[in-house]
């Protein structure tokens, strides 16, 4: 199991809650996309292959071959790539919240900080009984979104509550 990074916390401030994404939920939340993605890269390479051989046969216009070549990059970066992109993405993603603020950090370098004095609400989009999607809205017209949260009713617990 990989150990959360270390976090710089401020003198006096407590480690309230932390925790990061549920891997499964996090990389197939967007499953419908990715599967018309995949459904559309096979048709469009099925597309290629034809077009290849009537280019060949026929001496049918480059674009025959060069227009389903492209459709099919997309929908493969659409598709099969977007998930792998979130699974690695997933192994930098950690959410810790303080007394005074919550720390998103979302790759190996990016850190975001909220202070929780700016919090104005909650928003949940609930995936099952125990998992959901929690966005956490700051003053200021910032926002930011925990994705696929186990138990989001212990981090919903621990934030303020004079605005909520």
């Amino acid at each position: 199991m990989k150990q959360l990074p270390e976090w710089s916390l401020g003198g006096g401030e407590v480690l309230l809650w932390q925790g990061r994404p549920a891997p499964r939920c996090y990389v197939f939340c967007h499953w419908f996309r990715s599967l018309l993605g995949c459904l559309l890269f096979l048709a469009a390479s099925f597309w290629a292959i034809l077009g290849w051989q009537l280019w060949q046969a026929e001496e049918l216009p480059c674009w025959a071959v060069l227009l389903p070549c492209g459709i099919a990059l997309a929908a493969f970066l659409a598709g099969p790539c977007a998930l792998i992109l979130r699974r690695w993405r997933w192994e930098g993603i950690f959410y810790l919240l303080t007394t005074r603020r919550l720390l998103v950090r979302s790759g190996r370098s990016r850190l975001l900080c909220f202070d929780l004095e700016q919090f104005e609400g909650v928003q949940k989009k609930a995936y099952g009984e125990n998992l959901a999607s929690l966005k956490l809205c700051f003053s200021q017209d910032r926002s930011v979104i925990l994705e696929c949260i186990e138990h989001p009713e212990l981090l919903i617990g621990k934030l303020p509550s004079k605005r909520l």
